[in-house]
């Protein structure tokens, strides 16, 4: 009895110890993985790395496509798996083989022995394959691939160090989608700093239109004295002449052109605050232009709604029936203007909407009205104009 349980006790201790080295190898595999950012590099890497470091006969992963109904091989190891990545292997995520039911079902799938196994397909180039681990690359509750692990040994695959891979296979995948997540971002950045050159390529083009201004601005400074450049200055290459690219997103939109009175080279420290200042003035430029050209485009809006308003009223009041001109009140009651007698106005308010004027406020008074009086005038033509609405 105690030599049975001693035995039993040595058998456990072997398993608990198997199963920590096995945690410990997918740590250390998984640590190596975590900072490749290239898929096709760690795919590769962490195939060769799971195969060196485990032991195993051969070591494959494959990766869902969109439409999560194909694995397609992404990564093996050795000749054959150089062999069934040319092949561009595939196999159908639904049952029938281990990786297919591993990535239909989400769980992992143990053969310990596939001389015993019906679920088992023999690969004619894997000949040597006595037992196999199929585990799914899970993002959530989504499929992203299969790792596949396969040994020359029976049971030297099975549900005992099935945690191990499992654990790995989870690092294995958060590392994919990673990667994958670092391409999208790198792509969208990319597809954004073309699309930003782009926009400021063609807004100075339009800014520097010819007609509103021309297609070419320089100043010159020298001898203490700032003056306008008539033309482009020619491009001189010498150690005496330093010119720094003044770009805005990319884009070289000037250049700033320094010459040594004393036809000295220049330094390191001189070059390198050329371009710091060239840089200032890129940004500096470009705030300028989208200030410039935000104002046109406020005017020519307000322009347009101005115009818009103004003809809007002119159909209003042509509309009318009967058609009257206005109205007053001759300190008895409101009547049309028509009926009211001519008198002199001594003050005159206008009635805007929009900036358009579409009326006035006309008030018969003492030409020594005093300012207070005035100042309610204006109040009472403004806030006439700001209730009456634009006709529909």
């Amino acid at each position: 009895m105690t030599s049975q349980l001693q035995e039993t006790l040595a058998d456990l201790e072997r398993r608990v110890a198997d199963r920590t080295r096995g945690l410990e190898l997918a740590a250390k595999v998984a640590q190596e993985i975590a900072t490749v950012r290239n898929l096709d590099t760690l795919l590769a890497q962490s195939a060769e790395l799971i195969h060196t470091v485990f032991g195993l006969y051969h070591t494959q992963i494959y990766l869902a496509d969109s439409t999560g109904r194909t694995l397609t091989l992404q990564a093996a190891t050795g000749s054959i798996g150089e062999q069934l990545l040319r092949r561009g292997h595939r196999l159908a995520i639904k049952t029938g083989s281990i990786n297919g039911t591993a990535a239909a079902e989400k769980r992992s799938v143990v053969v310990a022995d596939t001389t015993q196994s019906a679920t088992f397909l023999p690969n004619p180039l894997l000949p040597d394959t006595r037992s196999e681990v199929a585990v799914p690359l899970m993002v959530g509750d989504r499929v992203v691939g299969v790792l596949d692990l396969q040994h020359d040994f029976v049971d030297a695959l099975s549900e005992e160090n099935l945690p191990a891979f499992e654990a790995l296979a989870g690092q294995l995948a958060i590392a994919i989608e990673n990667a994958r997540l670092f391409v999208e971002t790198e792509q969208a950045r990319t597809e954004v700093e073309l699309y930003t050159r782009h926009l400021t390529g063609a807004g100075w083009s339009e800014f520097l239109d010819g007609v509103n201004r021309s297609e070419r601005i320089g100043f010159n400074y020298e001898a203490g004295t700032v003056n306008p450049l008539a033309e482009a200055l020619p491009e001189t290459h010498n150690d005496h002449t330093l010119a720094a690219p003044i770009a805005v997103n990319g884009v070289t939109v000037g250049q700033l052109q320094l010459e040594d009175e004393n036809n000295q080279s220049w330094t390191s420290a001189e070059i390198e605050l050329a371009k710091a200042v060239a840089e200032q003035v890129g940004q500096q430029l470009e705030n300028l232009r989208l200030l410039a050209q935000a104002e046109q485009y406020q005017a020519e809006a307000e322009a347009a709604v101005r115009q818009t308003t103004r003809q809007g009223w002119a159909d209003y009041v042509n509309n009318l029936t009967p058609l009257n001109s206005g109205y007053g009140y001759n300190q008895h009651q409101v009547i049309p203007l028509l009926e009211l007698n001519e008198t002199d106005t001594t003050l005159t308010k206008p009635l805007t909407i929009r900036g358009e004027m579409i009326g006035e406020l006309l008030v018969e008074a003492d030409p020594d009205l005093a300012d207070d009086a005035v100042e309610l005038l204006t109040a009472v033509a403004e806030q006439l104009s700001a209730r009456w609405k634009m006709p529909a």
